[in-house]
């Protein structure tokens, strides 16, 4: 049942949050971003679509690796997903004591009503055989662990730009 899954995922994250690496050391981007591409650049192609990646120097302080990557991946794969034609761009701004990181696709968007939902588990309005709404979920659950922000600005039809606040303290 619905309720079922809910529980595991929930006990799922849970495990992820208290997974610490045994030692932390500072987060090159630009390792993250080349594994994105990596794994999601075939896919992109298979799809028509092109997937962008902009060459950052940025090194974040130590956290979880495999936590960033799993957001990253997440929002590469929904961006990916709701493209139908375009490209999907993942780069980073600095910023006053934080880094943003940007996944911008040329997409559906995302509707207003669509946003107030995007947190909660199997939130889609169509879920298909792939898509049972947990991405996003999943990217604000990990982030608000990690301490991270997570922004959503969209224009249904036009697309969408998610980005991940990083605190450099």
């Amino acid at each position: 049942t619905i309720s079922d899954i809910e529980s595991l995922t929930q006990s799922s994250l849970v495990q992820q949050r208290s997974f610490q690496p045994l030692v932390e050391e500072n987060i090159k981007l630009a390792h993250i971003f080349s594994g994105v591409l990596r794994i999601k650049e075939q896919l992109a192609e298979i799809n028509g679509l092109k997937l962008c990646i902009r060459h950052t120097s940025v090194v974040l302080p130590p956290k979880s690796k495999v936590i960033l990557s799993r957001i990253l991946d997440n929002l590469v794969d929904n961006a990916i997903q709701y493209t139908k034609h375009g490209k999907v761009l993942m780069g980073v701004r600095r910023r006053k004591d934080a880094v943003e990181i940007q996944v911008l696709d040329t997409g559906v968007g995302i509707g207003e009503q669509e946003l107030s939902l995007l947190n909660k588990p199997f939130s889609r309005e169509v879920t298909t055989k792939y898509n049972y709404g947990m991405g996003m979920y999943i990217v604000h659950s990990l982030s608000e662990q990690q301490g991270y922000k997570v922004l959503v600005k969209s224009k249904k039809n036009r697309g969408s730009c998610i980005s991940i606040i990083i605190p450099l303290n």
